[in-house]
């Protein structure tokens, strides 16, 4: 794949995977939630979601796990850079690549690699995840000193 499509839709795009990732880091669903089409798609390792609502009880699940009585992991910073993109007309399909840091309360640091597989749509001038793949690359844990 490569990158294909007008410049203007690209940087669109672009920004939609920055404002997801942003949205991630400070915990705020409802700026995550907004990256998505109302019958999106979230296939990550635990099962598929579809749909806003039972995406956002997924992310729900997944912080509150994360940050459960400060003793498991937090997330501490998302961060995705694309590899491919390719638009046609007002869906576009691509991949990026992402780093996941997180962190609990007794110095144990995980580093998360992965790949999400994207499809997008244009929805009134604004571009939105319709559906998202993700596979994890790498993983990799320590204790900070």
């Amino acid at each position: 794949m490569s990158f294909t499509g007008p410049l203007e839709d690209r940087v669109a795009i672009y920004e939609l995977q920055h404002e997801y990732g942003d949205a991630a880091t400070r915990k705020d669903m409802d700026g995550w939630l907004a990256c998505w089409a109302d019958e999106g798609v979230w296939e990550v390792m635990h099962g598929t979601f579809i749909g806003r609502a039972a995406i956002a009880d997924e992310w729900t699940n997944i912080m509150e796990n994360m940050s459960g009585a400060l003793k498991g992991p937090n997330l501490k910073l998302f961060t995705s850079f694309p590899g491919a993109l390719n638009i046609d007309g007002e869906r576009a399909h691509g991949y990026v690549y992402t780093n996941e840091l997180l962190a609990d309360d007794d110095g144990h640091v995980t580093r998360l690699s992965g790949r999400y597989d994207d499809s997008y749509i244009c929805r009134h001038g604004r571009w939105l995840f319709k559906i998202r793949r993700y596979s994890i690359l790498h993983v990799e844990s320590h204790r900070e000193r």
